[in-house]
């Protein structure tokens, strides 16, 4: 009689604990501590990977950590992707977590810390009341440490620029040379005209010299046959 006791005992015990580990999912994590060196005025990503080992579906909520403050210092901002959801049995889901740091100089060789939580929600029921609540069940904390460094050298910084000069540079020895050659070609043509137009004159006078000459040997010729005609009639 004892025995079948004892065993009865045994199975209903059994029951209870394999049902309290089916009901109840466990939050375990990939990764360690996440540890940020952020360049001033840009940021950083880490992917943080969470498994449901349990049998039954994992509600969670990230809740992103308060960091400490520092005078004269602008607070790095941290955020996760997604914030919330729900990991199915034995399975796991990424968060993205990015830290955003300004670019306030006095930031520079600072460290920031937080504890970022990723928590279970559970809803259950509240004896004597008529609503449910969400509470947490467990969770991961992790310590975040940021750290300020100096601005990452881009190449693209300076080359960018450096292209943008030399093309207005290009630019604008091309425009010189270009209206440099509409000058030279102008004063080509109005030389041209110049000489085109002083040659013209020349044959202008040379041509006034000759109609000149002209009417001074038809003048001369008049003269001479007038006389002629003069001697003639005195003879006679």
């Amino acid at each position: 009689m004892k025995v079948h006791f004892a065993l009865f005992l045994f199975t209903l015990l059994f029951l209870a604990f394999s049902t309290a580990y089916i009901a109840k999912a466990q939050l375990g994590e990939v990764a360690g501590q996440p540890s940020f060196n952020v360049s001033l005025g840009s940021s950083e990503s880490i992917t943080i990977t969470i498994i449901n080992e349990g049998s039954v579906p994992l509600p969670f909520k990230v809740i992103l950590p308060t960091l400490n403050t520092i005078a004269n210092t602008t607070t790095p901002s941290v955020t996760a992707s997604p914030m919330s959801g729900s990991i199915a049995p034995n399975s796991d889901t990424s968060i993205n977590v990015t830290v955003n740091m300004p670019s306030n100089s006095k930031n520079l060789d600072h460290t920031w810390t937080g504890v970022m939580q990723i928590v279970e929600n559970s809803t259950v029921s509240t004896s004597g009341s008529s609503g449910e609540g969400a509470v947490i069940v467990e969770g991961v904390a992790k310590i975040i440490t940021i750290t300020a460094s100096p601005p990452k050298f881009n190449i693209f910084e300076i080359i960018v620029p450096a292209v943008i000069v030399v093309a207005v540079a290009g630019a604008g020895v091309a425009l010189y040379y270009r209206n440099k050659g509409k000058k030279a070609l102008e004063s080509r043509k109005a030389r041209r005209a110049e000489v085109a137009k002083a040659i013209k004159g020349r044959k202008g006078r040379k041509t006034e010299r000759k109609k000149t000459a002209t009417r001074k040997r038809t003048r001369t010729s008049s003269k001479t046959k007038r006389r002629k005609g003069t001697r003639s009639r005195a003879r006679r």
